[in-house]
This record gives C-alpha cells, sequence and structure tokens, in this order.
C-alpha cells in the first residue's frame, strides 16, 4: 500500500516515542526487511509528539489546531523533534 502510493517514508510516534512508536516503527521496518523492501523507511519520531510540539514554531505550524497551552513541558527538558530510524 504505501509502495503504491508513493510512500517512502513512514513516521510512527506516541507521546513520547519511548515505548510504542519505537515498537511500531521497529515492528514495521523488520516487516519490510523480510518483504526484501528497500525502498521504503520506518522511522519513529524521536521525542514522540510530545517533543515535536516543545520543539518550537518550526514543527508546530506543521501540526492543525496546535494549542501551545495544552504542550508546556513538565520536566524542562530539551525537545528536539527528530526522527530516529528503525530500518
Amino acid at each position: 500500500m504505501c509502495k503504491s502510493a508513493g510512500i517512502k517514508t513512514v513516521i510512527w510516534y506516541c507521546v513520547t516515542s519511548r515505548g510504542r512508536g519505537n515498537r511500531a516503527a521497529a515492528w514495521f521496518g523488520d516487516y519490510l526487511r523480510e518483504q526484501n523492501e528497500t525502498e521504503i523507511e520506518s522511522v519513529a519520531l524521536f521525542e514522540g509528539i510530545l517533543g515535536w510540539a516543545l520543539a518550537g514554531d518550526e514543527y508546530t505550524k506543521h501540526i492543525d489546531e496546535f494549542v501551545p497551552e495544552a504542550w508546556k513541558a513538565s520536566d524542562g527538558a530539551k525537545h528536539t523533534g527528530q526522527l530516529t530510524s528503525c530500518n
């Protein structure tokens, strides 16, 4: 389905991508390898949607109906919104 749609990168995420997002990306990456699929990449959003939301305007401009007050950092950590590959 991804190949037919021309999708080259599948991005998985959860709140922090320290659990479900990384697992889903890894499982899909395993599936792609089993299928000898080399044109599609499975990645996890580093720091998850929380990291994306806290990374600044460059990232939040891509979130529909973004409400800044809903995404205040509680731990003071610097979030970057980077992608980590799971292929």
